[in-house]
């Protein structure tokens, strides 16, 4: 199966610059703050692997939070795959949901900065895919592009949890025929970024499936992209939970794909210092549209879901 892009003939947009906040930037922003909801971002910004001040081991230890301590650092993919961003901003107008933390990409990572300007953005990187990813898609299907950071970490409780946002340019034209980019969360070999048992992707989030965790972007539907990023969907803010190895070494891989081809773009950012140990507080949503709640779930809030593009919320996804 193949699938028509948008044109490479110069008529796409060139790639913004690198913009690295910086206190000149803050101080413009703080100049027009009475126009801007609070927690809203002044925009993203991406640095990536290209970067000699920056390594993989930076974007482990970026994550680690409370209770965690990382070592033996890899990373697996095209340089330009992976970084560290900013500017994701907290309440309404946030464009991720969290202010920092790392990006891996399909493709390049700079892509994810906004506006929605182009269709099907596209970096094929030529590279390979990742069998655990191949392990998690339907039978004959495989991964490319893939991205992958890799690192032990000790805990010092039993259960580590992390929070993160899905995005891709695949929605909502490429949900159902074949080209789901794929991604996952492995924790001493178990995937725990799932949504009722299955992996989280375009297939399982999108505005008919689990749409309540969905935040649509895509400026052809509805006039204009009312988020801040190039991608065309996005979940809502979502968490993993696992069980782990309290006091030893445990493994950690952070991999994403593209799937069926090398084209059209997806990314998955995690909030920095997340990583941590110990169960999260309750949040609120709907328990038959996560993976798992813990046992105490019974007592959350009654909640509404969010409207296109509005004030992202929070769910709990679980591996045990």
């Amino acid at each position: 199966m193949s699938r028509e892009r948008a044109p490479t003939d110069g008529t796409r947009p060139p790639p913004r610059p690198l913009r690295i906040l910086v206190a000149a930037t803050a101080a413009l922003v703080a100049s027009v703050a009475p126009t801007v909801p609070a927690g809203a971002s002044p925009g993203l910004s991406v640095t990536d692997l290209t970067d000699e001040a920056l390594s993989a081991t930076d974007l482990a230890e970026a994550l680690a939070g409370e209770g965690v301590t990382v070592s033996g650092v890899s990373f697996t993919g095209a340089e330009t795959a992976a970084g560290v961003f900013s500017g994701g901003g907290t309440g309404e107008g946030a464009i991720v949901g969290f202010e920092e933390g790392i990006l891996l990409s399909t493709g390049a990572a700079v892509d994810v900065v906004g506006p929605n300007e182009a269709d099907a953005i596209t970096t094929d990187h030529g590279t390979a895919g990742d069998a655990d990813l191949d392990a998690l898609l339907p039978e004959g299907a495989a991964t490319r592009d893939a991205a992958v950071l890799g690192f032990d970490f000790v805990p010092s409780g039993t259960v580590v949890t992390f929070r993160y946002v899905f995005s891709s340019d695949e929605y909502n034209e490429f949900v159902g025929v074949g080209f789901n980019d794929v991604f996952g969360f492995f924790v001493n070999g178990e995937n725990c970024a799932t949504v009722n048992g299955d992996p989280v992707s375009i297939d399982s989030i999108n505005l008919e499936s689990h749409s309540d965790l969905y935040r649509n972007n895509e400026r052809d539907e509805i006039g204009s992209a009312p988020i801040d990023t190039e991608m065309d969907g996005l979940t809502v803010v979502l968490a993993c939970q696992a069980t782990v190895n309290a006091g030893e070494t445990n493994t950690m891989k952070l991999a994403i794909a593209d799937v069926g081809d090398g084209l059209v773009d997806s990314n998955v950012f995690i909030e920095a210092g997340s990583l941590t140990t110990g169960p999260l507080e309750d949040v609120p949503g709907p328990p038959q549209n996560v993976a798992a709640f813990p046992a105490d779930a019974a007592a959350l809030l009654d909640w509404d879901p969010p409207t296109s593009g509005g004030e992202p919320d929070i769910y709990e996804a679980t591996c045990t």
